[in-house]
């Protein structure tokens, strides 16, 4: 019942919430790196205010034992050095990062840039590590809070400058503005201080060029999960959210986040996670050409966030279809267009490495970790054709390789003192994606769109026979453009 209510509470946002417009092809704004005045002192102040009311709530309202700190908490935290920790999936590789762009957003919100902000980002991932906490500090957590922090904080930070704006009134300025809180809570509080949440004004002829070019699609639907190894299948509703921020192929010159991409999907019906999954793509600096009259080409440098998780699809199974997720990657892309008549070609290629990523395996079960922690490398491929905007045919396939050199050996015992020193399960794996998926415009809002998930584990590990999974998802939902 819990899930179902928030469900139709994401629901009834998407009926208030709006956008400022939709956008053609070939559109683009370029925007500053900020829009606020820069003020080093109140980064500081905010960044630290945060840190402690966050430690506040869980130790005083929520009671968690972590919150539970002392003098001699802190000693030994600094005293014993850097370590992994057992903590559940989505708290070191959603939550955390998800807390490293609150972080962000304050520094934002006080006239950061991108790159002005990580050192930022980084005394606040080790105040936490170090002081708030009474486990030890863990290097996993200090790169996906980090990096992690960057890429959600600057994507949902832009997406909420869309959505809050002085020009609307009654119904939309009170759904943007709780969209813009769900999204970027941290500014919110920011702009309830200073004013600027209840200040309307009229919108003057020339006000109309800080309009950002933004398609935003969201929509409700039913997801179908079928795990091969164990013959089960879970149906579970869900809501998407697609984001494209700028045409990438309109910019003149690339600056983080001047063009970035988001998909996540929202599932938490019957027994899976709220979050199923979470993908943001992010130019960090590019240059365009144009081989041709009809092609456009754009060479450069991305960030990249990924998230996929389920839960068990039965109380008879123990284990989930995937878990896989890169909090920490940057590399090399390529984004190519060709416009032919009414068709629209877009591919793009992307060879990544990764600080930090981590993925299901299948021995290491302990605590609330059944997962590798690891580095390694990644690639992408996503293809699409759009057909006289009426049909668009889409193909991603994601690849991801992670090592694990440090795990322990068959029936050796784990100490108290080892507990926070292992990675996982020694070896390395890779995960593959392929991810087709068909989209029809019904009329000029609303979509149709049908996909396919084919997840693919592989396992190889050191002290273990190889281990080979895999699951097949179909969802269809219905998409809105806004």
């Amino acid at each position: 019942m819990r899930n179902l209510r928030h469900l139709l509470t994401y629901l009834l946002i998407l009926f208030f919430l709006s956008t400022e417009a939709q956008f053609p092809l070939g559109s683009a704004k370029e925007i500053p790196d900020t829009i606020y005045k820069k003020s080093h002192l109140k980064s500081n102040i905010a960044v630290i205010s945060l840190d402690a009311g966050i430690w506040a709530i869980h130790k005083f309202i929520r009671g968690n034992d972590y919150a539970q700190i002392s003098l001699k908490s802190i000693k030994e935290n600094l005293k014993c050095g850097i370590k992994w920790d057992n903590d559940g999936f989505e708290t070191n590789m959603f939550n955390h990062p998800a807390h490293g762009s609150f972080a962000y957003n304050c520094v934002k919100f006080n006239g950061m840039s991108y790159w002005e902000a990580l050192p930022y980002s980084l005394s606040s991932s080790l105040r936490w590590e170090f002081l708030f906490e009474i486990e030890p500090p863990s290097i996993n957590d200090l790169i996906s809070s980090t990096i992690g922090g960057l890429v959600i904080g600057e994507a949902t930070n832009r997406i909420s400058h869309t959505m809050h704006t002085q020009y609307k009134r009654g119904v939309k300025r009170i759904g943007s503005e709780i969209g813009s809180f769900l999204i970027t809570p941290t500014e919110t509080i920011h702009r309830l201080i200073n004013g600027q949440l209840w200040k309307t004004k009229s919108k003057k002829p020339e006000d109309k060029f800080l309009i950002i070019p933004v398609r935003f699609q969201a929509g409700p639907g039913i997801t179908y999960i079928n795990y091969k190894n164990f013959n089960k299948e879970q149906l579970s509703a869900s809501i998407a959210f697609n984001v494209s921020y700028n045409d990438p192929f309109a910019l003149k010159k690339c600056k983080p986040f001047d063009y970035f991409h988001l998909k996540a999907v929202i599932s938490n019906l019957s027994n899976q996670p709220f979050l199923n999954k979470l993908n943001i793509e992010a130019i960090i600096w590019g240059k365009n050409f144009k081989p041709s009259e009809n092609q456009k080409l754009l060479v450069g440098v991305f960030q990249h966030y990924n998230f996929f998780e389920t839960d068990t699809i039965s109380s008879s199974v123990k284990f989930v279809p995937y878990k896989i997720s890169v909090p920490a990657s940057y590399g090399l892309g390529l984004m190519y267009m060709n416009e032919k008549g009414n068709l629209v070609f877009n591919t793009e290629i992307h060879f990544n490495g990764i600080l930090t990523g981590a993925g299901l395996t299948d021995h290491y079960h302990l605590k609330r970790r059944n997962y590798n922690f690891g580095v390694g490398f990644s690639g992408k491929f996503k293809s699409s054709v759009l057909i006289k905007e009426v049909l668009k045919l889409n193909l991603d396939v994601h690849d991801y390789w992670l090592y694990t050199w440090d795990g322990i050996k068959p029936g050796s015992e784990i100490q108290e003192k080892d507990m926070f020193s292992i990675q996982g399960d020694k070896g390395n794996a890779s995960y593959y994606i392929i991810n087709p998926g068909i989209e029809i415009f019904i009329f000029k809002p609303v979509s149709f769109y049908v996909d396919m998930i084919f997840h693919l584990r592989k396992n190889r590990y050191a002290y273990y026979d190889f281990s080979t999974q895999q699951s097949t998802e179909f969802s269809g939902r219905v998409l809105y453009n806004f």
